[in-house]
């Protein structure tokens, strides 16, 4: 009697990568497009600075908005152009996590990192975030952007749009707005999917709803 054939040795394949790819796409005229000028920290009101000096800050952040809304399936994340009450030259920038609040401080380091991360090291930077929060899936992000009334604020606004939709995220304008009113209209916007049970009227979900909301 014939002995069974021994199977053959198990072919060894590579595991395919868990790593994103996202930010090796990242062409190197998008990396280089608006270097770093100044260093930043982000904290509770975002980034704030001379305006002349934040283009970079401000592609990146457009950027890792794109990754957080990655992050939380999709969810719309906003992005504020504002410096509040400082003096007209100054600007900045923070971040509207899809329940409406604040960005997560477990993101403030990931922000900071990212504002600050030259052309050499941009995506490297990029991939370091998406592989730590395990972003094997960098696509579908969203963001929405609201800026004040300086004169500067829309060209920002335009650079944090290009940052987002340069590792292929969507980026909406939604034009002149307070902080609070951009807050609204992200929480508004993702609804129960984006912070759980949702106390208000669908009527609500604009900016003329926002009013509705105050007077009723």
């Amino acid at each position: 009697r014939r002995r069974p054939r021994a199977p053959p040795p198990a072919t060894l394949r590579p595991r395919a990568s868990s790593t994103p790819t996202m930010a090796l796409a990242l062409s190197s005229e998008a990396a280089h497009a608006y270097p770093v000028r100044a260093r930043l920290t982000y904290g509770t009101a975002g980034f704030r600075a001379k305006a002349e000096l934040l283009d970079g800050a401000m592609y990146r952040i457009g950027m890792l908005a794109a990754l957080r809304s990655m992050k939380l399936g999709g969810n719309t994340v906003g992005i504020m152009v504002t410096a509040s009450h400082n003096p007209h030259a100054d600007n900045g920038v923070k971040l509207v996590d899809p329940d409406g609040g604040m960005l997560s401080q477990a993101w403030e380091q990931h922000a900071t990192a990212v504002a600050n991360a030259p052309e050499a090291t941009l995506s490297a930077t990029l991939l370091s975030v998406s592989s730590s929060e395990g972003l094997g899936d960098t696509s579908g992000g969203r963001v929405l952007i609201g800026r004040d009334t300086r004169a500067h604020s829309a060209g920002l606004a335009a650079i944090a749009a290009q940052g987002a939709r340069a590792i292929g995220g969507v980026a909406e304008d939604a034009g002149l707005l307070t902080t609070p009113q951009l807050h609204h209209l992200v929480r508004m916007g993702n609804g129960e999917k984006g912070a759980g049970p949702l106390y208000g009227k669908e009527a609500w979900a604009s900016e003329g709803g926002y009013y509705a909301m105050l007077s009723e």
